[in-house]
């Protein structure tokens, strides 16, 4: 089954002030589920996120249960909640990565997917219903 994963946000950073951010890819949603170490840890590693993040800059995202423990902030992540999720929306307005990278919507909709399914290491049928 086709299915289609909206992401909207409100906030700053790629778009203009205020404006909402949507994001929509379409997606397999009875096959694709979304793996840590295969899916996410790829994004982090392409914007150097472990750089800071390795643990040193409060928050570890090195594991799913690192992630999930959060950092200095409180949680990064609400399990099955991408649009509670403080993480997603750091991401979402670029206010993370630093500088002048910003994930493609095609990224934040598999890292939003990861934690909408529950942000464990890998897929685990049931996690979120």
């Amino acid at each position: 089954m086709l299915g289609l994963i909206t992401v909207v946000f409100l906030g700053t950073g790629c778009t203009e002030v205020g404006d909402p951010w949507l994001v929509s890819v379409d997606v397999d949603s009875s096959t694709t589920q979304i793996d840590f170490a295969t899916s996410v840890v790829p994004i982090f590693q392409t914007y150097g996120c472990n750089g800071c993040h390795g643990g040193t800059a409060g928050l570890d995202l090195s594991s799913a249960a690192a992630v999930a423990a959060g950092g200095n902030n409180g949680p990064s992540v609400e399990s099955c909640d991408a649009s509670g999720s403080l993480l997603i929306a750091r991401l979402a307005n670029c206010s993370m990565p630093p500088g002048d990278g910003c994930l493609t919507p095609a990224e934040l909709a598999i890292v939003s997917q990861w934690v909408d399914e529950g942000a464990t290491e890998t897929f685990v049928e049931g996690t979120c219903d």
